[in-house]
């Protein structure tokens, strides 16, 4: 992985705000997508 040949990722990037930032944003975005796709596909079984 060219992500990690650099070097290996160190506490005091795990602790910068914008990794959890970008992580937390991207469980909304994916949460969200799936919470409603899911809700479509449920509510056309009842109709």
């Amino acid at each position: 992985m060219a992500f990690f040949n650099d070097e290996p990722i160190t506490l005091d990037q795990l602790k910068s705000p914008k990794l959890w930032l970008g992580f937390i944003a991207f469980q909304l975005v994916f949460g969200t997508c799936m919470y409603f796709w899911d809700y479509k596909s449920r509510s056309k079984e009842f109709r």
